[in-house]
Order: structure tokens, then C-alpha cells, then sequence
């Protein structure tokens, strides 16, 4: 069974991405950059190929993390560098494979979905790398990523109803980024203990790091608001009720509760396993924000639940049975992440060579590669 029906490859032949980048960076500085590193890429390299590069690079920069995890006053110098590059590498060329489509003539609705795909699926790789980078501790991690997340779906939920995807100038990708690579090299010269030196500002003290995440979070929760408020005032343009939107906030609202329920309910899931445990949350949203990428580019309706969220359902499930009517969980909680875990990355993966490969059949082209007759004369 396919994830996209028949109606919906149809309107791939409608298919016109529309987009807006207000990076004030992006624009003015890097941009240059970007068009000047874009003369050496060949014309035979396909933009997807850039695309997933530049997931392997957040891979890169997670996974060189992950000797430190329990003990990140440990990490040496050369971990943060490491990690910070490989966070540029995956910036520049996720802005790198557009230009090349651009450049190759082999844009296509398959290169945006793979895209705003592999994107998602960073989201909380990023979280845990600043996590540790900070010394945030499991539990700010947890909210920073579930904000993070939202915000990604947002704008996506945003993009889906107004087709067009906004970025904004303030909480800007690409400035996010950045500040991610300054706060690794800050750490790299400094330390991590640096994180938790104390600001006295009259009223009170406040660790570094608990400031940044505050500031975070507030920025986070800001862009939230306008993204739904992009929908809103489309919706009054158009004067339709905004009820209509309300099915959309299904799916992610029942992962938000239930992967919040769980952590209340037997806070050793967040604990014990907190990367594995904040990665699965963060990939069972990636799912849900692909879906939703798919579905608008397809003109597909987007569905009010999808089965990847009962697997989370029953975790939760099996910890309220063992804290309120047996003496344990019938699965021990550690297991159940471990399971979920395993789950949901098969999952994604399952969805992402589905879709991929209907896209391809649909619109005879090949995800990875050019064919020389889509190249320009």
C-alpha cells in the first residue's frame, strides 16, 4: 500500500514551490558564499545528493557526542570544533540543493519533500548536541526539543494552508545555526563548565545556560504563535472560520501529551536513556511533519491520527499500569524506549523509501542522479 493516492500524484503535475527566506545573513553574507562554492559542484551531482550529505553532516555532529553523553565535562576541545563544523557543512549544503537544482534544471516536488524531510529529521539531533554543549540537564533538553519540534511543524502547518513556506527573519534557520556554531566554539575555547557560571542581576542569579534556553525558549514560542497567526490572517483573508485548522493540531498535540504523560508518569524513560528517548519523540515528529510536507505538496488531506503514535500510546500505557495498579510495568520502561526506538526509526525509514520511490516512478526521475536529458542545453 502507498502513502500517496492516485489523486494525489496527479497534482505533482500542478507542482510550484513557493517560498520566502527573510535570513537577513542568508542575504546579505552568506549567499555569496553559497554561489561562489556552487561554481565546483558538477553538473552530473543530483541536489538530493547534497541534501543527504548534509543529513550525514548532523549525524557527523551528533554521534562525535556520544563518548561524552554521561560525562559531557570530559569532551575535549576538538569534540566541539568538530561538531561545529560539521553544522556548517550541513548548512551550507542545505542551501547548496536548491541552487543546484536550480542550476541543473531538476527541481521537482520530490527535491522539497526530501528536503524539508531530511530536515526534520535533524531537529532533534541539534537539541541533544546543545544540550550536552550547555550541561542543560535531561529534563530542558526534553522541553527545548518538543519546542523545537513544534516550531518545525508549524511552519509546515503554515506552508501547508498558505502554500508558500516563510522563514522568518528573526528565529531564522540560518541564524539558528550559526548561533549553534558560536555557542560550540565559545565551548571548545572555554569549557562547558562555562555554562554554568552564575549572572547576578540584582533580582536574582541565573546560570548561563538556564539564560540561553530561557531566551530560547521565549524566541521559540514567539515564532509558534506567529505561524499560526500566518494562518490565521490567511483564513480571514479568505473568510473562512479558523475551526478548520483545528484537526491539524491532532496528530502532534497526542505526541506532545503522551510523550509528556510518560515522563511524569516514570521519569526514568527521560532519565536513563535521554538521548535515545528524546530521539524517538523527535523522529515520530519528523514522521508526522513529513507526512504533512507530502500531503501539501500532493494537495492531500492530512489526517487527523497515524498509526506510528500507538506504539507510543501502549509505552505509556504499560507505565500507568505498572505506577498505579501493578507493582511494575509489564514491559520495564527502559525496554519499552528501546523498542519504541527501534520502531520508530523503521518506520520513517519504511515511509521515506515509500514515498521517495512513488515520487520517482510517478515522475520519472531518479532521486540521486541526473538524466542527461533533464540537464540544461
Amino acid at each position: 500500500m502507498g502513502f500517496i493516492s492516485k489523486e494525489g500524484l496527479k497534482s505533482l503535475e500542478s507542482y510550484s514551490y513557493s517560498g520566502i527566506d527573510h535570513s537577513i545573513i542568508a542575504n546579505y553574507v552568506l549567499k555569496h558564499f553559497w554561489n561562489w562554492l556552487l561554481d565546483f559542484i558538477p553538473t552530473w551531482v543530483a541536489p538530493n545528493v547534497l541534501t543527504l550529505a548534509g543529513l550525514f553532516s548532523v549525524f557527523a555532529s551528533y554521534f562525535v557526542f556520544v563518548p561524552y553523553a554521561d560525562n559531557p565535562e570530559q569532551t575535549p576541545w576538538s569534540t566541539y570544533v568538530l561538531s561545529a563544523f560539521f553544522i556548517f557543512a550541513y548548512q551550507t549544503l542545505d542551501n547548496l540543493d536548491g541552487k543546484q537544482a536550480r542550476k541543473t534544471g531538476s527541481s521537482s516536488p520530490l527535491g522539497e519533500c526530501f528536503d524539508h524531510g531530511c530536515d526534520s529529521l535533524t531537529v532533534p539531533m541539534f537539541c541533544i548536541v546543545m544540550g550536552l554543549t550547555t550541561r542543560l540537564g535531561p529534563f530542558m533538553m526534553f522541553v527545548q526539543c518538543q519546542l523545537m519540534m513544534l516550531m518545525f511543524y508549524l511552519a509546515h502547518f503554515e506552508a501547508y494552508f498558505t502554500r508558500k513556506l516563510i522563514l522568518r527573519a528573526v528565529n531564522n534557520p540560518t541564524e539558528a545555526q550559526l548561533l549553534m556554531c558560536s555557542i560550540l566554539l565559545v565551548t571548545a575555547m572555554f569549557g562547558s563548565d562555562f555554562w554554568l557560571t552564575s549572572i547576578n542581576f540584582g533580582v536574582g542569579v541565573i546560570q548561563v545556560n538556564h539564560l540561553l534556553a530561557g531566551l530560547s525558549f521565549l524566541g521559540t514560542i514567539s515564532t509558534c504563535l506567529d505561524f499560526v497567526y500566518g494562518v490565521y490572517k490567511h483564513f480571514v483573508t479568505l473568510q473562512i472560520s479558523f475551526k478548520a485548522t483545528l484537526p491539524f493540531f491532532a496528530p502532534f498535540s497526542l505526541l506532545m501529551m503522551a510523550s509528556c504523560s510518560w515522563v511524569v508518569i516514570a521519569p526514568d524513560v527521560l532519565y536513563n536513556q535521554p538521548k535515545q528517548f528524546m530521539f524517538t519523540i523527535g523522529w515520530i515528529a519528523s514522521y508526522l511533519t513529513i507526512r504533512l510536507v507530502v500531503q501539501s505538496v500532493c494537495k492531500e488531506p492530512y489526517l487527523v491520527y497515524y498509526p506510528i503514535l500507538s506504539p507510543l500510546l501502549a509505552c505509556v500505557a504499560n507505565a500507568f499500569l505498572g505506577e498505579f495498579l501493578f507493582s511494575r510495568p509489564i514491559v520495564s520502561n527502559d525496554t519499552a524506549v528501546m523498542l519504541l526506538f527501534v520502531y520508530v526509526v523503521g518506520n520513517v525509514l519504511y515511509m521515506s523509501k515509500s514515498v521517495v520511490s512513488e515520487f520517482c516512478n510517478y515522475l520519472s526521475i531518479s532521486a540521486f542522479s541526473i538524466r542527461p536529458t533533464t540537464l540544461p542545453v
